[in-house]
């Protein structure tokens, strides 16, 4: 007595699925995790873990909703539920890797147990539990429309056009940032969430309202959109233009402006002949020392240009960057912020001090395994 049945728990959450589709208009969301850790990091699986999932195929529940929090020590049933759900043609629950995400929370500060405990906002972006503010799903980046950005003129080779890519792409999460600071300083002055602010921690200890800094977290997580759309593409204009030179890129984007109108062979000839399944390896040592190559050519444009310094970074700053700071189960994530932290924030220590100025030289190098700055006037 006093236990539910497995078909009325069905039922129960069955009936909240439809509560989120008449709460949730065309283009937002409101959804749950199942599976993952508890606050101890112990595997949370059982029934209501395959049951949340269910939902989605019951009731049509709108996207996106549901996630699995995936554990490699897992059983793998759960993940088979999810996939069954995913082959029927619907487009969630989504998968999450949750110790990759648990890694990426912590190497942001948060604790083991903060770490452990989080929701995928909207999509696919992450924030703690309650203990940060609302605006979690900002700012966007339209990839595809960086690319098209670039198009406007002929490129040497891939690597001169990837290069431009992250050029434009660096400059517009800059400018995404501005606006997101701006928009937070608005609401600062303007706008005030009671009720969510006493169900966000510190917000009551604070006595300080979620917009106005009372949350312990202030979390964003900006969406790139459109990864795979990007990647087929540049697959594509390294195939018809640099290997075949079918077209050159006046022509690709003259087809574009057009929105392919009169162009249907080539159209259906990017879509269907140039297809090939490609392989993603781990990144490798190597790989990170040519993101760390990426990332400090951004550095020495912002140096040259905002402070009028000339940078020169030596291979082996390069290589102590990525020899402290690689971690090939979490990617290149650490790699921009150990910039940060070994050479800019040095840098700028030292530009503080009056030791390096405006129109100096300045080399980064490495010395008794620390960075080291050699400034020629």
């Amino acid at each position: 007595a006093g236990r539910l049945t497995d078909a009325q728990a069905q039922t129960l959450l069955d009936c909240l699925g439809i509560l989120i589709n008449h709460r949730v208009p065309s283009g937002l969301s409101s959804g749950y995790m199942v599976g993952g850790s508890d606050r101890q990091g112990r595997l949370v699986a059982n029934e209501l873990t395959e049951m949340g999932m269910r939902v989605v195929e019951h009731i049509r529940l709108v996207y996106p909703a549901v996630g699995l929090c995936w554990r490699p020590d897992m059983p793998e049933t759960y993940l088979q539920t999810a996939c069954n759900i995913l082959g029927k043609g619907f487009s969630h629950p989504a998968v999450f890797n949750d110790p990759l995400i648990t890694d990426g929370l912590k190497s942001y500060g948060l604790s083991d147990e903060e770490a452990r405990l989080y929701i995928h906002s909207t999509c696919v972006e992450i924030t703690p539990i309650a203990s940060s503010n609302v605006w979690v799903a900002s700012p966007y980046t339209n990839l595809v429309q960086i690319l098209l950005d670039c198009l406007g003129r002929e490129y040497a080779d891939m690597e001169e056009l990837i290069s431009a890519v992250l050029s434009r792409l660096s400059a517009s999460i800059r400018n995404n940032l501005i606006n997101e600071l701006s928009s937070r300083v608005a609401r600062l002055n303007r706008a005030v969430n009671p009720l969510i602010s006493c169900f966000t921690d510190d917000c009551i200890e604070r006595g300080l309202d979620s917009e106005r800094g009372g949350a312990r977290y202030n979390w964003i997580m900006p969406s790139f959109v459109g990864m795979a759309n990007l990647v087929d593409s540049l697959y594509v204009i390294q195939k018809v233009i640099f290997e075949e030179k079918a077209y050159t890129f006046a022509e690709l984007k003259h087809m574009l402006d057009c929105n392919f109108e009169g162009y249907e062979p080539q159209r259906l000839e990017f879509l269907n002949r140039i297809d090939e399944i490609m392989v993603f390896h781990p990144l490798t040592m190597e790989n990170m020392k040519q993101i760390i190559t990426l990332l400090a050519k951004d550095l020495i444009t912002r140096c040259r240009e905002q402070l009028g310094i000339s940078l020169t970074i030596t291979p082996a700053a390069k290589n102590l960057i990525v020899e402290k700071h690689s971690d090939l189960k979490m990617g290149a994530r650490p790699l921009k912020r150990a910039i940060q932290s070994m050479v800019e924030d040095a840098l700028a220590e030292e530009i503080l001090s009056g030791r390096v100025q405006p129109e100096d030289h300045v080399t980064v190098g490495c010395k008794d395994g620390k960075i080291s700055f050699h400034v020629k006037k």
